[in-house]
C-alpha cells in the first residue's frame, strides 16, 4: 500500500482485507472478475501451483483467440502469476483453497479499467512492471465486449477444468452484489 489505511483510503476506494495469495489489488468497473468455486478434491487435482496455471491458461486463450492478440505478446513471467501482453500485467489471480480443497477468489482482467486506482497501491506486490488493460492494446475495440468477454472465459474455463457449474453473478440475489 501506498497509504496507510488507518489513515482512510483513497477518496472513492473501499479497503477491505482478503484472505487469499497475491498480495494487494484493485477491483473496479471495466473489469471481468472470474472466481470460480471448485471443488479440487473432488476433480482429483489437490494442487494449487495446476490451479494458478490453469486460470491463467485460461485467459491466455481468450487473450489470443477472442481478442486476437498474438500469441509471441500474451506471456506469463517466470516466478510471477497472471497473464502480461509485452511488459504490462493485464490480468491479476490471488486465490484461496480451504482445508477441503475448495477454491475461493480467482482472477481480474482489466479491459476497460480506470487504471489510476493502481497508482494508490503496489499491484500484487509487483513494482518493477505496470498494470495495463485491453483497451490500451491495438486490438478491434468491438471485440472488448463485457458479456462476449465473460462467455469466452467461461467457455475456456469449461474446457480446462471440465464440466463444472457456474451461477453468474446476475443470477444471484441482489443483496450477495451490494
Amino acid at each position: 500500500l501506498l497509504f496507510a489505511p488507518q489513515r482512510g483510503v483513497p477518496a472513492g476506494a473501499d479497503f477491505f482485507r482478503a484472505d487469499r495469495g497475491g498480495e494487494v489489488t484493485y477491483h473496479g468497473p471495466g473489469q471481468l472478475v472470474c472466481y470460480p468455486i471448485l471443488n479440487l478434491k473432488r476433480m482429483k487435482r489437490m494442487d494449487l501451483h495446476w490451479h494458478l496455471r490453469t486460470l491463467e491458461e485460461a485467459v491466455m486463450r481468450l487473450l489470443v483467440e477472442d481478442v486476437e492478440i498474438s500469441s509471441r505478446r500474451v506471456l506469463r513471467k517466470e516466478g510471477m502469476t497472471g497473464v502480461w501482453v509485452d511488459d504490462s500485467k493485464v490480468c491479476a489471480i490471488g486465490i484461496r483453497v480451504s482445508r477441503g480443497w475448495i477454491t475461493s477468489h480467482g482472477l481480474a482482467l482489466n479491459v476497460t479499467t480506470d487504471l489510476q486506482p493502481f497508482q494508490s497501491i503496489v499491484p500484487c506486490g509487483i513494482s518493477d512492471f505496470p498494470v495495463g488493460r485491453l483497451c490500451d492494446l491495438d486490438v478491434d475495440q468491438a471485440l472488448l465486449d463485457q458479456e462476449r468477454l465473460r462467455a469466452a472465459l467461461l467457455r475456456h474455463l469449461g474446457d480446462l477444468f471440465g464440466p463444472w457449474t457456474l451461477t453468474y453473478a446476475a443470477q444471484l440475489p441482489s443483496q450477495l452484489l451490494e
